[in-house]
């Protein structure tokens, strides 16, 4: 379900039986094949006859979005029921993105807004520490902006970009 404002994606699932379950991970995939972890959501203590979850996805990818859950029981076994996919409208979610991504060096950032001026790019690790912190001066609607981020290690960062109207977050993966 896509929620409105900012671009969010509402996810839900229930379950009719459970025994022995810990906690259930939310994946998410551009391509339906690789996917990567989003959230964590604890079981319900007492779901012998199911229970109703849900959860966020803050930072949808404009288009194409490939969700599944992570099943994860006391015994550290895994299961992964079917893909869902949601559809987030590119001019509704197109005023901040980046590629490649995931990517193995220079990220090319696309901001579209009608604010002019300063925007400041911050590069984020997942704790929320700020790693890096670039100036730009914004000319037009559309903002492009190559940065080069090849001195990284692999895993998941976050770019932030700021300027007078608005502030966001997106995820990328460093290979």
């Amino acid at each position: 379900m896509l929620l409105s404002g900012e671009p969010k994606v509402g996810l839900s699932w229930t379950t009719t039986f459970e025994a022995d379950n810990r906690f259930f991970i939310v994946q998410r995939s551009r391509d339906g094949k690789t996917f990567v972890n989003i959230d964590t959501v604890a079981a319900a203590p007492d779901a012998a006859k199911g229970h109703s979850y849900s959860t966020i996805d803050q930072t949808p990818f404009a288009g194409d979005n490939y969700y599944r859950l992570a099943q994860v029981g006391t015994d550290a076994d895994s299961s992964y029921p079917e893909i869902r996919e949601v559809i987030v409208p590119q001019a509704y979610a197109n005023y901040f993105n980046m590629s490649p991504n995931p990517t193995s060096g220079a990220l090319h950032l696309y901001l579209i807004d009608p604010s002019r001026g300063n925007v400041q790019v911050r590069l984020l690790d997942v704790q929320g520490k700020t790693l890096a912190v670039w100036m730009y001066q914004k000319q037009a609607e559309l903002w492009i902006q190559t940065v080069e981020i090849g001195n990284l290690g692999a895993g998941s960062y976050f770019m932030q970009v700021i300027d007078k109207d608005s502030q966001v977050t997106r995820e990328f993966i460093r290979r």
